[in-house]
C-alpha cells in the first residue's frame, strides 16, 4: 500500500488568521451538482495565502513561483526564529543534505525542501543576509 508524506506546521495552536493577497485578474465558477444556489461563480483568485500569527510574531506566506509551492515565514521585530517548527509524517526518512536542504523520502520519491535562504525587506526588495538551518530533531 502507498503511504503519503504530510507536512504541517507544528504550531502551539496560536489564533492565526487567513488573507489572501495580490488579487489577480483571473477567477473561476464552481457548478456542482444541479442545486445552482450552491454554484459559485467570479470566484477570484490569489498570488499569495497569508497565514497570520502561526507562532508568536511569526507569519507564513504560501505563493507560487516557478510552478513551485513555496513560503516565507515573516518574523516581527523581536520574533523568536527558533519556535518555528516542521513535522513530517509518513516519511520513511526525513534529513538534512550535505549542502543544508531537506530532503523527505517516502514510496522511493524524494521531496527536497531548498536551505532556507534568510532576507530583510527594503521597500519591496529582498536583500539577502545569509542562510537558514535545517535542523532535524
Amino acid at each position: 500500500m502507498e503511504r503519503r508524506q504530510k507536512s504541517q506546521l507544528d504550531a502551539p495552536g496560536t489564533e492565526e488568521a487567513v488573507t489572501a493577497d495580490e488579487k489577480l485578474a483571473s477567477t473561476s465558477n464552481y457548478l456542482l451538482g444541479r442545486n445552482s444556489s450552491a454554484w459559485s461563480s467570479g470566484v477570484p483568485h490569489y498570488a499569495k495565502v497569508r497565514y497570520s500569527n502561526v507562532y508568536d510574531g511569526i507569519d507564513v506566506v504560501y505563493y507560487s513561483a516557478d510552478r513551485q509551492l513555496e513560503y516565507d515565514f515573516v518574523l516581527a521585530p523581536g520574533a523568536n526564529a527558533d519556535a518555528i517548527q516542521l513535522a513530517y509524517s509518513g516519511a520513511d526518512s526525513v534529513r538534512v543534505d550535505r549542502n543544508g536542504d531537506l530532503v523527505i523520502s517516502v514510496n522511493g520519491q524524494s521531496l527536497r525542501q531548498m536551505r532556507p535562504k534568510v532576507y530583510q525587506l527594503d521597500g519591496e526588495v529582498r536583500r539577502e543576509i545569509g542562510q537558514g538551518r535545517a535542523d532535524r530533531g
